[in-house]
Parts: C-alpha cells; structure tokens; sequence
C-alpha cells in the first residue's frame, strides 16, 4: 500500500472497539509504518472497498442463506460472486424453476443490450 496523497482539510473521525481487539489495531499501525503509509490510508481503504461491494445495487444486501431456504425465484443479488450464482443454481431442480429465470435473465439481458446501444 502506498501512501495516499492527502488533498484538502483532514476531518477525524473515531470509533470504538473491544479491549480484546487492541492486537488487531497495534498490527495495523505496524503494517501501515512498514508499508510507508498511515493507519487512517488503511481504514479508507477498507471502508471504500466495503462501499463498492455492498452499495452497487442500492438495496440492502441479502444474506446468502436466505436462498439455501429453497424459495423459488429469490434469486441472489446481481453483483454477487461466482460461488454464490453456483449455489443458487444448485437450488433448482426443476426444469419449469429453470425455464422461469431463463425467461427473467432474458429479459434483463435484452434491457441491458438496449441500454448498451445508447453509449
């Protein structure tokens, strides 16, 4: 990790943690000294990572265990990784579940080239 070229006023923020957590901070600041970069670089860092994969769809994410329940057509977030699409996919066992996603994949395929001609 390099070190982030600070732009502009800095704002603090702080947060709380366990006592029994202090280990996990004390590495981080030895981390961040041996990398050439601040404790505060990391935790951006981090946070930012957080918000680009839970913030992509705008809705409240759902917990993958909520599709090992069996329901039919809940299907897993769009930005969802490959093993969690295969666990889905593992749900179905009927070929009319299978035709009904393949009719609604369709469907957001043919959306999604519309919009793609507009660029």
């Amino acid at each position: 990790m390099r070190r982030v070229r600070r732009e502009g006023r800095a704002i603090t923020k702080s947060f709380s943690y366990p006592k029994s957590q202090d280990e996990i901070i004390e590495e981080i600041e030895v981390i961040a000294r041996r990398e050439g970069t601040y404790f505060s670089d990391i935790v951006m860092e981090q946070l930012q990572k957080y918000v680009n994969e839970h913030s992509k769809s705008q809705n409240p994410q759902t917990e993958i265990t909520f599709f090992e329940t069996g329901l039919e057509f809940a299907i897993p977030n769009l930005y969802r990784d490959e093993e969690n699409w295969k666990k889905f996919y593992d749900l179905i066992k009927k070929r009319p579940d299978y035709d009904e996603l393949d009719r609604q994949l369709n469907m957001i395929n043919n959306i999604h080239n519309r919009k793609l001609k507009e660029f």
